[in-house]
């Protein structure tokens, strides 16, 4: 993991196409943490989430691939990537 210091106004680039600018950097109450607002650009091909929202979505995302599962589970089994078999006399693959 790298660690930078930043101050209000400066920002970082990852690669050419991602920039991360610190904002504001507020205590909205005495004695209470500070708090950073942060900007982002990006190419819109570039989802950006807050870590709650994006585990939130990995779990519904393993969810759904787990009732995949249990719905298809008599469709597909667990030789379903095997190779066919050879015909022929040169053993090609039929395909």
């Amino acid at each position: 993991m790298l660690f930078l210091t930043r101050r209000e106004g400066q920002g970082i680039w990852i690669n050419d196409n991602i920039f991360i600018k610190v904002l504001d950097i507020v205590q909205y109450r005495r004695n209470s943490p500070y708090q950073v607002k942060l900007g982002f650009e990006a190419p819109s091909s570039v989802e950006i989430q807050r870590e709650e929202i994006y585990i939130k979505i990995q779990k519904e995302k393993e969810t759904n691939r787990t009732k995949l599962r249990e719905k298809f589970s008599d469709v597909f089994s667990d030789d379903v990537y095997s190779y066919p078999e050879t015909h022929g006399e040169d053993n090609a693959l039929p395909f």
